[in-house]
């Protein structure tokens, strides 16, 4: 994640949405962070989608987390 929000957010999307990456990183960073790229399965995103709506994350907030950290994989995978 941190090298998607130095080479991709910070530089090609708007300030605003860069910072709006950064909070939505935090949450991913904070339940994902200790676990292997190649060990993150459905199951285990199912989990923090749970998580989430325990905490009270709005299910929009919870999809922009899951398509942020969609993204930042799918652009690892190319490069």
């Amino acid at each position: 994640m941190e090298k998607y929000m130095l080479e991709h957010s910070a530089r090609n999307k708007a300030p605003r949405t860069h910072e709006r990456d950064k909070s939505l990183k935090k949450h991913l960073v904070d339940f994902f962070g200790n676990w292997p790229l190649a060990e993150i399965t459905p199951r285990l995103i199912a989990e923090f989608k749970s998580k989430r709506r325990e905490e009270g994350a709005a299910p929009q907030t919870i999809n922009n987390e899951t398509s942020l950290m969609s993204h930042a994989v799918n652009l690892a995978i190319k490069h």
